[in-house]
């Protein structure tokens, strides 16, 4: 066993196929995964094939095996790491897409924390499905963080109140909320300088972070973290331990592959935008979905209406009136 996967390497680039291997009583078992990587997945094509079984599903792309999907129900939180240009905004965003097309605001919230100036998610923000603007700061980031912390805290009080009154189910009626941070690391190791009020936010938002992460898998609070800075300083041991799912594209040294995946395959990825490497039961290389920013606004636009996605691509902090909606409306029936 010990040898085979010493020499893994070797005979999946000189079969040009993937090898899984696991050993049974007395044997050794190997799965060769022979599809080819696709070079680009377009969106519409891949969600209109089939998909699994799943209750809150998000399309991954295509590797060996076909295509390749993660059920969030299963998987709650996922990091996303990478170097830059190499697809983790494409990724978030075709997720983001699918997920708004697929769930009605009633089964699917959004709090959205974009720390690259608001941009990359903007028009997410716009959408029923947001409970409050995009976090472009610290300070915001650490806002929303806090009602999203309170919501879990109402959500584990009607789960408590549930098992105390001898009904061994969770409570129905309470929408998933899904938590985004894009690019975690200015809202973890960011210098600050003397500010000492920021650097309390800080700390406060990476703490609720870590929280969120620990307790919210068993109240549908779902967190996805990003970053292109994939060490042990922008994601701490305590969030890092919590987030089941990684993917990881391409990044510059072996080390920064071994804090995402705990070996170095992410490294060692061809520089092609989009490929990465998926880590969760199983490890395998895929090429991610893509979708442009038009396509995204057309299809959410086609889904929601004219009013309900805004075309600006502006600072958030700027173009946004609405507020977030009391935290109680959050929850299903007490």
């Amino acid at each position: 066993m010990a040898g085979v996967l010493a020499r893994q390497s070797s005979l999946e680039a000189r079969c040009d196929c993937a090898l899984r291997c696991w050993e049974e009583p007395g044997s050794l078992v190997t799965e060769v995964l022979r599809h080819r990587i696709a070079e680009e997945v377009p969106y519409r094509a891949f969600y209109s094939g089939p998909r699994p079984h799943g209750r809150c599903l998000v399309g991954l792309g295509r590797g060996r095996r076909g295509s390749l999907w993660v059920d969030l129900d299963s998987c709650p939180h996922l990091l996303v790491g990478g170097m830059t240009g190499q697809g983790k905004s494409v990724f978030l965003r075709q997720a983001l897409t699918f997920l708004c097309c697929d769930h009605p605001p009633e089964r699917l919230r959004l709090a959205l924390i974009d720390l690259k100036g608001g941009v990359e998610l903007a028009h997410f923000g716009m959408l029923p499905h947001a409970l409050c603007p995009v976090a472009d700061t610290v300070a915001a980031a650490g806002e929303t963080l806090s009602r999203v912390r309170e919501e879990l805290d109402r959500r584990l009080s009607q789960v408590r109140r549930s098992v105390e009154a001898g009904d061994s189910a969770a409570p129905a009626g309470w929408p998933r909320i899904l938590v985004v941070v894009d690019e975690v690391a200015e809202l973890t190791v960011r210098d600050l300088g003397d500010d000492r009020a920021a650097r309390a936010a800080q700390q406060a938002a990476t703490g609720r972070l870590c929280e969120i992460a620990r307790l919210g898998r068993s109240v549908d609070i779902h967190l996805v973290c990003c970053t292109q800075r994939p060490d042990a300083e922008a994601v701490p041991g305590q969030l890092k331990a919590n987030l089941d799912g990684t993917v990881a594209f391409r990044v510059r040294a072996a080390v920064n592959s071994f804090i995402l995946l705990d070996s170095d395959r992410a490294s060692l990825l061809p520089p092609h935008p989009g490929r990465a490497v998926f880590a969760h039961e199983t490890v395998e290389e895929f090429q991610a979905v893509d979708c442009s920013v038009e396509e995204s606004r057309d299809l959410l636009l086609a889904r929601w209406g004219s009013g309900m996605v805004s075309p600006t691509t502006g600072p958030v902090s700027q173009w946004w009136e609405n507020t977030c909606p009391p935290s109680d409306e959050l929850s299903g029936p007490s």
